[in-house]
């Protein structure tokens, strides 16, 4: 008996130790395809850096009269170590930061636009627009058991495809989403590992998300995540309904947490829209020519 125990725990060590070196390696592979993603979009920045992008859109165009100029007037505050709230140089003064979709809390938005040139900042944010949906989508396939390869080609049809490609003018719809995989990551993540660093991540990502200026995408992907989840937990939890109350209570938790912290974006923009008189500028007929 005392023999064949031996033997058994030698084949435990072994089967232990050749787990660990597959972890170690899957690792190692993930880490190498999520370069590969940094490289790519690395070498699309030095492809477009000298250019603007700029195309025709309905009517004008909301990259050039709206985005573009939005982002060259927060560029030239956060130069100036300002935070534009206010501005003297549309109509006749302008709550600047309050409206939407200016992204002037977004964290990545201060970081690029006070520290490169303003035509090379640019350029790169819709970099970094393709890289965090790439990168994001490739580690939501990962978590659900996809091999590295598949996920890495995945990822890059999902963050090129048209739908995103081809609608870089309409700036601040594009920055938004390009967090959605990154949220639903770290919401999967919890619910696998309950780790607080995720339980964390979560409000600072969906927080950013309203920093970056389009509310009504993220209002879409909140819904979409709920219901995502709400019924992902009843497969993964049916044999344990305690587990699922608190897995679910807590994302609710951590989405009003969220939202608390966007509040500096939220209130202001809210008390603006409701000094809009839209009705007066956009009638029904205008609005459906298009």
């Amino acid at each position: 008996g005392s023999v064949e125990m031996i033997r058994f725990d030698m084949f435990l060590s072994r089967d232990v130790s050749s787990y660990k070196k597959s972890l170690m390696m899957n690792k190692k592979v993930h880490i190498v395809f999520i370069f590969l993603l940094l490289l790519l979009c690395a070498s699309l920045f030095f492809l477009m850096k000298s250019d603007m992008l700029f195309t025709p859109d309905f009517g004008l165009s909301d990259a050039y009269h709206g985005n573009m100029s939005d982002k060259y007037h927060l560029s030239y505050s956060l130069k100036q170590n300002k935070l534009p709230f206010w501005t003297d140089v549309l109509q006749g003064g302008d709550p600047f930061l309050a409206g939407w979709q200016t992204g002037g809390l977004f964290g990545i938005n201060v970081l690029v636009l006070k520290l490169f040139s303003f035509n090379h900042a640019y350029n790169l944010l819709i970099i970094i627009n393709f890289f965090l949906l790439s990168v994001g989508f490739y580690l939501l396939l990962k978590e659900f058991g996809i091999s590295p390869l598949v996920s890495f080609l995945i990822s890059i049809s999902f963050a090129f495809n048209g739908a995103v490609s081809l609608r870089l003018i309409h700036f601040s719809i594009i920055q938004t989403f390009s967090l959605c995989p990154l949220l639903f990551y770290t919401a999967i993540k919890f619910v696998h590992t309950q780790r607080k660093i995720f339980i964390l991540l979560f409000p600072i990502i969906l927080s950013q998300m309203i920093f970056a200026g389009f509310v009504q995408i993220v209002f879409m992907i909140i819904i979409g995540l709920l219901l995502f989840i709400f019924f992902y937990l009843k497969i993964e939890r049916k044999y344990n309904i305690q587990k699922w109350y608190y897995s679910y209570g807590l994302l609710l938790g951590v989405i009003a947490i969220g939202i608390l912290f966007a509040m500096p974006q939220i209130l202001p923009s809210l008390e603006l829209g409701g000094m809009i008189p839209r009705n007066l500028q956009l009638d029904y007929d205008t609005v459906t020519s298009f």
